[in-house]
């Protein structure tokens, strides 16, 4: 799970499936955007499946 806010990599167990099944720089924008506002991204794998993803960013001082 560390990997996935790398660009272009993908959780090996995806279940989602169609036509386009993206390339994997969703989480790595998110993060980047994150960090540029100092703020923090965690990543936590659901029991069930899935991912809860948490944006905390500071507030406007």
């Amino acid at each position: 799970m560390p990997t996935l806010t790398e660009p272009f990599q993908r959780g090996t167990e995806r279940v989602r499936t169609g036509e386009h099944a993206g390339v994997g720089l969703g989480l790595a924008l998110v993060h980047s955007v994150v960090r540029a506002h100092c703020g923090t991204l965690t990543l936590v794998a659901r029991p069930a499946g899935g991912l809860l993803v948490t944006v905390l960013l500071p507030a406007t001082p």
